[in-house]
């Protein structure tokens, strides 16, 4: 047998196995790529989701590679489309009538794209090739205001550890614009409080210096002598001593939501907040992309534009720590939460604590 005659044998070998066993191939060579464990398994849920999904109902045969077609890919995000309701069969969601997102099918065709050009770098055929990615929506980008700040300072009784944790990574979000990864990945030896400025591991283990101001500084001390268990090496942790999770983070933040009463906060409106207080304190476009780990400076451009708008306000600002400037202005962040949200004697929160019992700050 000659070598093109074994190589055309051993493609369409390739071309008759299973699309489970590819995709199994493919997440193990993502992880020798050293991406990050939740990029990883974002695309392994989903790939596995679609084979389930174009295989037989029947489940008496897998899909082959060869039968994942351009025609069924269409057909696929044709039905997702329009499909009427999330979460059907999720075994934690109940079923809720809504379509899917716009960046939810932009999320999927990347994926389905990016699993192409790796099946065209093996030497097969690639079906997802004429693919194209959907416009997204381009919304302004919304920051917090003082006064949502100060309500979220003042939402927990900062003498408790739950409140002195929340205050810490709150002001370290707002001063220092990390993803929610980068915080609960940020070591104890990385964080440098004396020097004002930290080491995190950003997208792909890039790591880059991040900064903060004196305020910041005062609540990580705080948190750090006196809540903090010293035996866990991760500086954010759970009230058990665990270190905190992704998960462990959107919980708190939901539970600082419903409390404060600022129903639009979510963790990436701190990273937005924090890149145009910057820009609005004077900090350049090229120090504000190193700083927020970005490749590119597509997307300081829209906190470009953002801060301008603000700063027809004639925005007086000298310093570049977001929480500092904010306490120049006339900003309170030393309030306690008394019965009412109002200002009053220091008090435990009434609710539950969010991650009381999540020993591995696991969901």
């Amino acid at each position: 047998m000659t070598t093109k005659t074994m190589t055309n044998y051993h493609a369409k070998k390739r071309r008759n196995t299973p699309l489970e066993l590819v995709v199994n191939e493919y997440v193990a060579d993502l992880r020798l790529r050293n991406l990050s464990e939740r990029t990883i398994k974002l695309y392994s849920v989903f790939l596995r989701s679609f084979e389930k999904k174009l295989s037989d109902p029947s489940g008496k045969g897998q899909l082959r590679l060869a039968e994942v077609t351009p025609e069924l890919t269409r057909a696929y995000f044709t039905a997702r489309m329009q499909q009427e309701s999330i979460y059907k069969d999720h075994p934690c969601h109940p079923e809720t009538q809504q379509r899917l997102s716009p960046h939810t099918i932009h999320r999927e065709v990347r994926t389905l794209r990016a699993f192409g050009s790796w099946l065209a770098q093996q030497g097969l055929e690639n079906p997802f090739r004429d693919l194209k990615l959907p416009k997204l929506p381009r919304p302004l980008v919304e920051v917090l205001d003082a006064e949502e700040i100060e309500k979220l300072f003042a939402v927990y009784n900062p003498d408790t550890r739950f409140g002195a944790r929340w205050q810490a990574m709150f002001a370290f979000a707002l001063d220092a614009g990390v993803r929610v990864s980068e915080l609960v990945g940020l070591q104890a030896a990385d964080l440098e409080i004396d020097r004002f400025r930290a080491k995190v591991w950003g997208k792909g283990d890039k790591e880059r210096f991040v900064a903060f101001g004196n305020r910041t500084q005062h609540l990580l001390l705080r948190y750090d002598n006196l809540f903090r268990d010293r035996q866990c090496p991760v500086f954010f942790q759970t009230l058990e001593g665990a270190a905190l999770t992704f998960g462990g983070v959107q919980t708190i933040i939901k539970h600082a939501r419903d409390r404060s009463g600022v129903k639009r906060l979510h963790w990436h409106l701190l990273r937005h907040t924090f890149a145009t207080y910057y820009l609005l304190n004077n900090g350049n476009v090229f120090e504000l992309q190193e700083l927020l780990g970005h490749t590119s400076l597509e997307m300081v451009r829209r906190y470009t534009h953002l801060a301008h708008h603000l700063a027809q306000g004639s925005v007086e600002l000298r310093r570049r720590s977001p929480l500092d400037n904010l306490e120049r202005r006339g900003m309170k962040l030393d309030r306690r939460p008394g019965a009412n949200g109002q200002r009053g004697p220091a008090a435990r929160p009434s609710a539950p604590d969010p991650d009381r019992g999540r020993a591995t700050g696991a969901r």
